[in-house]
Parts: structure tokens; sequence; C-alpha cells
């Protein structure tokens, strides 16, 4: 019985640490140590986001085939901004006159990551894309409405 009792619990240890350990890997974005580096700076497209392999990998996740049209819209990219402990990024594709665009928010409570795609490709003209679609960021949405706005 000794035995079993023993077996059983290493046996729930061991599931409890590797769901622990996917839980924290699924939540960590591994942000750089020098995050102040990438504010309010014209990075080179795509920069922060090649130096932070997570946040690739979770962009790639949440998009799918789109990820490749939301690296192409991040050509001519912002400066990032820190708004609201959100990191705030868009970008656009070069000589899209506004009609090929990305934004792309990290909230930093939450580790979560919210995108907003202006694309010819799509009949409405946008999409969201999210982590948490119970709380998209109102920045995404306005960002949108000015896009359309300057189009009309």
């Amino acid at each position: 019985m000794k035995k079993f009792l023993v077996l059983f619990s290493l046996i729930l240890f061991c599931f409890c640490v590797s769901s622990a350990q996917k839980i924290t890997t699924k939540k960590s974005l591994d942000l750089p140590k020098n995050l102040d580096t990438y504010l309010k700076k014209y990075p080179y497209p795509s920069d922060f986001i090649k130096h932070t392999p997570n946040l690739k990998k979770r962009l790639m996740a949440l998009l799918g085939k789109k990820y490749s049209l939301f690296d192409d819209n991040l050509n001519l990219q912002t400066p990032i901004e820190k708004e609201d402990n959100l990191l705030i990024a868009t970008g656009s594709m070069k000589y899209s006159q506004g009609y090929e665009e990305s934004m792309y928010i990290i909230d930093l409570n939450t580790m979560k990551i919210h995108i907003g795609l202006i694309s010819k490709e799509f009949k409405e003209e946008y999409k969201i894309y999210s982590e948490d679609k119970e709380n998209i960021p109102r920045q995404i949405q306005e960002w949108i409405d000015l896009r359309a706005e300057r189009r009309s």
C-alpha cells in the first residue's frame, strides 16, 4: 500500500509540475529586460518581435496564416508606446496609403496579446484577434475607427 501511495504521489507531483510549466510558458512573454530602450523609438520593423521569441510564437499561434500579413503590415512602424500598462505598436505596409496596417497591444498586467489588422483582404476591411476576447483594449477599436474616417 505504501508503494502505491508513493508511486501515486510521484505521478501526481509530476503531472502538477508539468501543468504549471505549460501555464507559465503560455503566460510568459519573456519581454526584453531593456524594455525601455524600445519605447518611443523608431524600431527596425519587427525588431521588438524578433528579440522576443515567445511573443513571435504566440503571435503566430493567434494569427495562423495571417501572420505574414501582420508582419508585412509592420514594415513602416511607429515607436512603441506605453499607455495604461499596455505596450502599443502600429505599422503599415509601404505605399499602402492606409489600406494595409497592423496594431498589436500587449497588456502588461495579464500578458495577453491583442491585434488589429486592416487589409483589403478582409470583406469588412479589418479583423481583431485577441487572446482575451472579453477584454479587448479600447485603443484597437479607436485605431480602426480613425483609419475608417480617414478613408471616407
